[in-house]
């Protein structure tokens, strides 16, 4: 900001600069103040002091130092007020001008904000799991009422011993999960072992099979598990179907659980 100058005189001016200011050498710019001298000893006269100097020589001497302290002074004060004018221009820059939060595109953001958004990518693609152990499976029916079943806590173990007789849980995920797969577990024994993970559209009465898969025999019995990659086109929860697991242990072939890994 330009700070304006006023043409009205002040009074530095009429006792500084109204006068004739420098020698033809260009030495003593504040020459010409003898009525500053007035009353001063030899000041009409022309003595001189006792060190030789003429009254009016002092006088000049005095004046040019007040002068010069006076455009001193003069000079500080209006460089404090040209920062205060500046200091206020751009306080009110700022507070009129100022736009507030700017929404950035992803060319401006910085760094350290671009791997925070990596970050939260790789952390919503992060698995989840979801797991129903032998102890949330209920039998689709009796059958054969003279053949039992028996479903052990510790550790978990689904045995059964009617080759008619399967067993089912619901599953609760969260709509708009994505499964990815299921994974078995299972003791393998002599028989085979079927097991499903299943989609129920009420609205149109249909039932989809995501997965499913047959245990494959062996002659020792052995703990292990079965993991059946979920399609693309079938991974996306919708909460307004139901989806269900259903497993059929017979034998020595007995069920433990299922863990179903989704993103979220």
């Amino acid at each position: 900001m330009r700070v304006l100058s006023v043409d009205t005189p002040s009074p530095f001016h009429e006792q500084c600069v109204g006068r004739d200011t420098t020698d033809q050498d260009g030495e003593e710019i504040m020459r010409g103040f003898d009525f500053i001298s007035a009353g001063l000893p030899g000041a009409d006269d022309g003595h001189t002091d006792a060190n030789g100097v003429m009254a009016v020589q002092r006088g000049r001497r005095f004046t040019g130092r007040r002068c010069f302290a006076t455009a001193a002074a003069a000079v500080a004060v209006t460089a404090a007020v040209s920062l205060g004018l500046n200091g206020l221009a751009s306080a009110s820059v700022a507070r009129t001008n100022n736009p507030g939060p700017v929404a950035r595109t992803q060319a401006e953001t910085p760094a350290a904000t671009a791997g925070t958004l990596a970050g939260a990518a790789v952390k919503k693609l992060k698995l989840e799991y979801y797991s129903v152990d032998a102890a949330g499976f209920a039998p689709d029916g009796l059958h054969n009422a003279a053949v039992d079943y028996f479903n052990q806590w510790d550790f978990a173990t689904l045995s059964n011993q009617d080759a008619g007789r399967c067993f089912n849980a619901a599953v609760h995920l969260p709509n708009g999960v994505k499964m990815v797969s299921a994974t078995f577990y299972y003791t393998a024994g002599t028989t085979a072992m079927f097991g499903e993970l299943n989609e129920q559209d009420f609205s149109t009465q249909k039932a989809t099979e995501l997965v499913s898969f047959d245990s494959a025999p062996v002659t020792t019995p052995t703990y292990t598990n079965t993991v059946e990659t979920i399609a693309a086109a079938d991974q996306l929860v919708n909460t307004q179907n139901a989806y269900s697991l259903g497993v059929c242990p017979v034998g020595d072939t007995t069920f433990s659980g299922v863990t179903i890994a989704y993103t979220g």
